[in-house]
């Protein structure tokens, strides 16, 4: 598993070198892959190779072809013979690890072995100048000549990407040591933790994350620095969180948190309810959020206040126009509401009693005085603070506004595109930027953006989303019901004292207290002629079966085809009871 995650992270750094490397572009389709160049001309067809990397540094692809891997150039020149039944990527040694006739060893960028094929597996070489080797159940170092530094004696070993110690285990103690095999600890260590790191341009982790290592004893916490001294001596903490790139770091006892620095001194003391690190999407931040009382702090990388008295924060991304902006939407003591940068810098200042996020737009909704206006990022009105209510959803690209107790529609930039006229106005749910259910006078309707009638306003009641429901409206008028399309076309005429919808060929009607079943294109399927009738739902929508159709005539139940012909009669009314008892009713 191990060698799977390394060497996935490894393609990624070489796919990131190498995806422009001359101008050349990797193309895949029908099970093979090829390159073109920067006017699309295929260079490597397609048909060829099962697998391309990118180009290496050193301009050479690893490939696939018949099964086997080896290395080309762009003009498929064969640079390494496909020997080998797996090959890696080059690291900064110049060696890559290859598998043939079931032994693993490492090769150089000439082909020649390195490595001897002698182990079951050898694993990438990092900073230590070492890789892992494994054989007949034993672990172990070699170096870049091959030479075992670390004999393949021990269960279990491990190293970091960045870091020259590596760590050996026996009797499922650990242990670390030198990169020229000697012992710098004992075996003692339960764990010792691989932290991650991350910058813009790449992904890789430590040991020594802040300058420490965090290392278990007695499933106790206790930190170390790169000459293995203890730091913060076990006991000291209940828990220990990784330091930051600045040697900071969270650490709690009984339940309450502070800071040390990579010391082990405390510059936060222990009396804070919860110290945490704000997560952004998967990312986590440097700063710190200090809890007490219900009131947070926020503190910069370097343990700088930099923001105080809030009672909450969210992450939120504002539309900058050339780029995007990550900000925190915080709420203060006074049930205020603003935004400020990670820096803490205020974008959008504490005066508002309620800001919605901007979720990657310009524009945002905002309340002051009771009364709702819409801002943009440099805290300009564009909707006077006069409104009774506004509302968007997160993909509309208009505001919905009620003003006077009268709705009407803006653009994001404040423009007026409907009138104030309605009584009500919501988005229909398949194109809520275009189409829009409104009341007027009591009745409902639909329109469009630029005000055109869909659907008459004319009716008592309009559907929007409906589960498992059609791509169509229900209408009700008069106690009578109907349906009609997105388009505003009548499907089914509004006649029917009930409608309940199935399927499109699957409609249950009654009319004048009979029941029949029609179509969307309102065709007979089983007349309205029957007392009740009973559809297995559950066939239709979670066994994907054709329905099971039983009805009720002058009290003998009976179940057709759905051609309307009778399968069997007389059917107990216990067999039904049981089959549909949220129908029946004694």
């Amino acid at each position: 598993m191990k060698k799977l995650i390394l060497t996935s992270f490894l393609f990624l750094i070489f796919a990131c070198q190498g995806q422009t490397s001359e101008n050349y572009k990797r193309i895949s389709g029908n099970n093979s892959w090829g390159f073109v160049d920067e006017n699309e001309k295929e260079v490597i067809p397609l048909g060829i190779y099962e697998f391309l990397n990118p180009i290496d540094e050193k301009n050479m692809i690893l490939a696939k072809k018949n099964g086997k891997d080896g290395y080309i150039d762009i003009h498929q020149n064969i640079l390494i013979a496909f020997d080998y039944d797996d090959l890696g990527v080059f690291t900064d040694n110049g060696l890559a690890p290859a598998t043939k006739d079931g032994k693993s060893g490492a090769i150089n960028r000439k082909g020649e072995t390195i490595i001897p094929f002698v182990y079951d597996e050898v694993n990438y070489f990092y900073k230590s100048g070492l890789a892992i080797v494994h054989k007949n159940g034993k672990y172990g170092f070699v170096n870049n000549q091959g030479e075992e530094i670390i004999p393949l004696i021990y269960e279990k070993v491990d190293q970091s990407m960045v870091d020259e110690v590596v760590i050996v285990s026996k009797n499922k103690k650990w242990a670390f040591f030198a990169n020229n095999g000697e012992q710098l600890t004992k075996f003692q260590f339960d764990k010792v933790i691989d932290l991650p790191i991350s910058n813009e341009k790449s992904h890789y982790s430590t040991y020594f994350k802040g300058g420490l290592a965090i290392v278990y004893l007695e499933n106790k916490p206790q930190l170390i620095n790169k000459n293995m001294q203890v730091i913060v001596p076990v006991g000291k903490y209940d828990y220990i969180e990784s330091l930051n790139k600045n040697g900071f770091g969270i650490v709690a006892k009984n339940n309450k948190y502070g800071i040390i620095n990579n010391q082990g001194q405390e510059v936060i003391p222990l009396e804070y309810n919860k110290i945490e690190h704000p997560k952004r999407y998967s990312n986590i931040l440097e700063l710190f959020v200090l809890e007490k009382n219900g009131t947070l702090q926020i503190f910069d990388e370097n343990i700088k206040p930099i923001k105080q008295n809030i009672l909450s924060y969210t992450w939120d991304k504002i539309d900058l126009g050339d780029y995007y902006i990550d900000v925190l939407l915080l709420k203060n003591n006074q049930n205020n509401y603003g935004i400020m940068t990670e820096e803490g810098k205020n974008v959008i200042p504490f005066e508002f009693e309620e800001l919605q996020a901007f979720d990657g737009e310009e524009t945002t909704i905002a309340k002051k005085n009771g009364k709702y206006g819409i801002i943009n990022f440099k805290n300009q009105n564009l909707v006077a603070f006069e409104n009774d209510e506004i509302t968007s959803s997160k993909f509309s690209e208009t505001y919905i506004v009620k003003h006077q107790n009268k709705f009407g529609i803006l653009d994001k930039q404040g423009n007026k595109i409907i009138d104030f006229v309605f009584e009500d106005i919501q988005p229909c749910y398949y194109d809520e930027n275009n189409k829009f259910i409104i009341k007027s006078n009591g009745k409902y309707g639909i329109i469009d953006l630029s005000g055109k009638e869909i659907i008459p306003t004319e009716y008592d009641e309009i559907s929007n989303w409906v589960e498992y429901g059609p791509e169509a409206h229900f209408v009700s008028k008069d106690n009578k019901k109907g349906m009609f399309s997105k388009e505003g076309k009548q499907l089914i005429p509004i006649v029917y004292d009930k409608l309940n919808y199935f399927t499109n060929n699957l409609i249950i009607v009654s009319q004048n207290k009979k029941y029949g079943i029609i179509d969307i294109s309102n065709k007979n399927v089983i007349p309205l002629k029957y007392d009740k009738i009973y559809l297995d739902w559950y066939k239709i929508y979670y066994e994907n079966q054709e329905p099971e159709i039983y009805v009720l005539k002058d009290k003998i139940y009976s179940q057709l085809d759905k051609n309307n012909k009778q399968i069997r009669t007389n059917i107990p009314k216990n067999e039904i009871k049981e089959k549909f008892e949220y129908y029946i009713k004694e």
